[in-house]
């Protein structure tokens, strides 16, 4: 039977250890908890059972989850994972954020440096600035596989310190 928002918005957790489910139809369920509800779906591929977070309820309207689910059976008759695709959307936003902020402390950096002298680590005062400047203008911003770790610089010699 499907879930109608009579039923999803005032509905507690029972108190059991377990928590509870209440199905709504392709693999989709609402899990009750304790803390919260949550819009689950279970499927399969790959020959092995997995879940799928669609969202906390009441941010995720019960439409909105049905449409997530409704996506990520598209997904899953292509032939595509839903887990990996939601990740993968999840990283590449994450790096194109990461390379937006990296642009404003190369630019930021560049602003420190005293015109008309050299950045070096080791002249003259600001030594901090200058430091952040001679390694950001050497190194090449490249975002690694996950999306916090930067990749090191290869502008930099091996005798060469900052």
């Amino acid at each position: 039977m499907a879930l109608a928002d009579t039923f999803v918005r005032p509905v507690k957790h029972t108190g059991k250890p377990a928590d509870d489910k209440h199905t709504d139809g392709g693999g989709m369920y609402l899990l009750v908890k304790a803390g919260g509800k949550y819009w689950r779906m279970d499927y399969a591929h790959a020959e092995k059972r997995k879940t799928l977070a669609l969202g906390v309820y009441p941010a995720v309207s019960l439409a909105k989850a049905r449409q997530r689910r409704d996506k990520a059976r598209e997904l899953l008759a292509d032939g595509i994972d839903p887990s990996a695709a939601k990740r993968e959307e999840k990283q590449s936003t994450a790096v194109a954020a990461a390379n937006t902020s990296s642009w404003w402390r190369v630019s930021s950096t560049r602003a420190w440096a005293t015109p008309g002298q050299p950045a070096t680590p080791k002249s003259g005062s600001g030594g901090w600035r200058k430091t952040c400047f001679f390694i950001l203008a050497r190194c090449r911003w490249q975002p690694s596989r996950h999306p916090f770790c930067w990749m090191p610089c290869a502008g930099l010699k091996s005798g060469e310190s900052p």
